[in-house]
């Protein structure tokens, strides 16, 4: 189950999901995503909803607590998907330093957002190029979208340097 979610990262993934993937019941399903979140190995990220009801029943997306973890259990090498998971580790630390302070994923007028950090900041990851056709979409739902783009042939590092340049 590990490895699976390593290669689900970014996606949205249930318990019926991996139930139904891996062949297992829905309470082993359940059992087993809540113990790797209780010892700290993933991350729930839910959609950003107008109650903390509607939130939590929302299908979560996984993120890893380690990505050497992550890179060491996915089948498939995509360094877009750990760039992403690194930006929402450090998106995570950041957000621990405000007492009220939240992430979530959303979508806007059917364009999802990477992530949303209360309720207003919106982050989108890219690791690639962003085109022209990017900035029009993006700029549709929001004029103030952060987004967090590395050149997949210039250093990794770059990435979380821009999250820290972000006013948090």
């Amino acid at each position: 189950m590990f490895s699976y979610l390593a290669d689900k990262i970014t996606n949205y993934v249930s318990a019926n999901t991996i139930k139904k993937d891996l062949g297992i019941s829905d309470q082993t399903a359940k059992f087993y995503l809540q113990y790797l979140q209780d010892v700290y190995l993933i991350i729930p990220l839910y959609k950003s909803g107008r109650s903390h009801k509607i939130t939590k029943s929302s299908i979560p997306k996984y993120y890893f607590n380690d990505t050497g973890i992550l890179r060491l259990f996915s089948q498939q090498s995509r360094i877009g998907h750990l760039a992403k998971n690194a930006v929402f580790l450090e998106l995570i630390r950041h957000s621990l330093l405000s007492e009220k302070a939240s992430l979530y994923y959303d979508i806007i007028d059917s364009i999802e957002v990477d992530f949303k950090l209360n309720k207003s900041q919106l982050f989108e990851c890219k690791y690639r190029k962003v085109t022209w056709s990017d900035l029009e979409k993006y700029e549709s739902i929001s004029d103030e979208i952060n987004f967090i783009v590395s050149d997949p042939s210039s250093a990794q590092t770059s990435i979380l340097m821009e999250i820290s340049s972000c006013s948090i």
